[in-house]
């Protein structure tokens, strides 16, 4: 599925601009890191929610997020919230076959 995009968007990036496959590639990486960072944080955040740990995204870069939860969640549960985000990373990747 993520390859479909990959290829749609690539597709559309070739007839609509006249840029290089340099250029191309560099546009290609950005969204697909962007969007790894989204989802990374996300699963941090439905991690929480599930666990019912009040949280929130505080910051999304292109290269960096930060998710906060609430101190009065029991640490057990903060290591599941913590490996979330790393567990779906690598799933996203193999997904996008990196």
């Amino acid at each position: 599925m993520l390859r479909e995009l990959e290829e749609k968007l690539d597709e559309w990036l070739e007839k609509e601009f006249d840029i290089s496959d340099v250029a191309r590639a560099f546009i290609l990486g950005i969204t697909f890191v962007s969007l790894g960072v989204i989802i990374h944080e996300s699963a941090h955040k439905l991690t929480a929610i599930l666990l019912g740990c009040p949280a929130s995204i505080v910051n999304i870069d292109m290269y960096f997020g930060a998710t906060s939860v609430a101190n009065s969640c029991p640490s057990n549960y903060m290591i599941l919230i913590a490996l979330a985000g790393p567990f779906v990373s690598m799933i996203y990747l193999s997904l996008i076959h990196i």
